[in-house]
C-alpha cells in the first residue's frame, strides 16, 4: 500500500520533488516520536463508603437450648403447657440431721448409687461408671462384691432380692449372696412409662393414656407406692407431679434429678445439681410433699456435693452420696 502511495506521488509531482517531501515526512515523525510524553496528573483518590453492616438475624433457640431456672416458669409457655400449671411451693422446714459415713474411698473406694434393702439393715451400690454390684452394711460399712459388669438401674425386690438388667437385656434375679435366683424377660408390668419422649399411665381397662404434652422431652417416671401419684422429668424443665390415673393437670416442682418416694408416699427426696459444663460444682437434696406445695432443702449450707438419695423403708433415714463415699442420715 505504501509502494502504491510512493508511485502516485512521483508521476504527479515528479520524481525530484517527491524524494523531497517524502524526506521532510519522514524527519517529522521521527521529531514527534524524540518528544517527551507528558507524565499523567495524578488523580485524587476517591473515598469510598464502606456499606453499613448488615443487621444480625435474630437467633432462634430451639426447646432444647432453654434452660429455665428452678421455679420459673417456661417462656412463651402455650395456653396448655403445664408450666403454666406451677404451684407457687412453700419453703418447709425438715431437714437431713446426724448425718455418718458409711464408707470411707481412703480405705475401700469409692461408691455410688447406694439403695436401701427392703429390711433397712444392707444397701447395693456400684462403683463409678455403675461397674460391678456390691452389698454394704449399713452399719459397718463392709461391703461385699456380688456381681461384675454393668449394675445401672439394679434395685431390691419386695422379698429382699435384687434385680439388674444384664447385657443382653433380660432380668438376673440374684440372691443378697451373688448367686442368681432366675433369669428371663423384662415382664414386670408398668404403672408408667415413657417413650417417644412421652410419659404414659395405664388405664383400668388395659390401655394407656399420655399425660405430657410436646414441649419437651419427658422421662423417668416414678409411681408412688400407693400408685395414686407419678413424678416424671422434662429434659429441659425438671421435675413434674401428676396424678397417676391420668386425671387432673401435672404440678411443676422445679429442676431436679434421681427422684425416690417415701415408702408411705408422703413425698419424695431428689437432688439438685449444678455443673460448670464439665463437673458438678454443688448439689444439694431437697424434699417435696405429695402434693406439691412445700419444697424443703434438706442439706442447706453444705459444703459438700449430696446427690443420688434413697429412702430407707421405715421413712426415718436417707443415704446418699458425696464425692465418692456413702452417708446416711436421719429425716426430720
Amino acid at each position: 500500500m505504501l509502494i502504491a502511495a510512493v508511485v502516485s506521488l512521483v508521476v504527479l509531482v515528479g520524481l525530484p520533488l517527491a524524494l523531497s517531501l517524502l524526506d521532510k515526512k519522514a524527519k517529522d515523525t521521527m521529531t514527534k516520536a524524540a518528544e517527551p510524553v507528558p507524565a499523567a496528573k495524578p488523580q485524587t483518590p476517591k473515598q469510598v463508603t464502606a456499606p453499613p453492616p448488615a443487621e444480625a438475624a435474630p437467633v432462634r433457640l430451639e426447646a432444647e437450648e432453654i434452660h429455665y431456672l428452678p421455679g420459673q416458669v417456661g417462656l412463651n409457655a402455650g395456653a396448655g403447657s403445664p408450666l403454666l400449671k406451677k404451684t407457687d411451693m412453700k419453703e418447709g422446714n425438715r431437714r437431713i440431721t446426724g448425718i455418718r459415713k458409711v464408707t470411707d474411698k481412703s480405705k475401700n473406694g469409692e461408691f455410688l448409687s447406694a439403695k436401701w434393702s427392703p429390711d433397712g439393715l444392707q444397701m447395693i451400690a456400684s462403683r463409678p461408671g455403675y461397674r460391678g454390684l456390691y452389698v454394704i452394711d449399713a452399719r459397718t460399712g463392709l461391703s461385699r462384691q456380688i456381681a461384675d459388669g454393668g449394675a445401672f438401674g439394679a434395685k431390691w425386690t419386695t422379698d429382699g432380692k435384687i434385680e439388674v438388667r444384664d447385657e443382653d437385656g433380660n432380668i438376673r434375679t440374684l440372691n443378697p449372696d451373688g448367686t442368681v435366683d432366675s433369669v428371663g424377660p423384662d415382664t414386670r408390668s408398668q404403672q408408667a412409662y415413657a417413650e417417644n419422649d412421652t410419659v404414659y399411665v395405664k388405664t383400668t381397662d388395659g390401655g394407656s393414656v399420655p399425660i405430657t404434652t410436646s414441649d419437651d422431652k419427658y422421662f423417668n417416671p416414678v409411681v408412688s407406692p400407693d400408685g395414686k401419684s407419678v413424678v416424671y422429668q422434662g429434659l429441659t424443665t425438671g421435675l413434674y407431679m401428676a396424678n397417676a390415673d391420668g386425671s387432673g393437670e401435672p404440678v411443676y416442682l422445679g429442676s431436679g434429678n434421681n427422684v425416690v418416694w417415701a415408702p408411705d408416699s408422703s413425698g419424695i427426696v431428689f437432688d439438685v445439681t449444678t455443673d460448670d459444663g464439665h463437673m458438678l460444682t454443688s448439689g444439694d437434696l431437697y424434699f417435696v410433699d405429695a402434693d406439691g406445695s412445700t419444697r424443703t432443702n434438706l442439706t442447706p449450707g453444705s459444703d459438700s456435693i449430696d446427690e443420688m438419695p434413697s429412702v430407707s423403708p421405715d421413712g426415718h433415714q436417707v443415704v446418699y452420696q458425696s464425692d465418692g463415699e456413702i452417708y446416711v442420715g436421719e429425716l426430720r
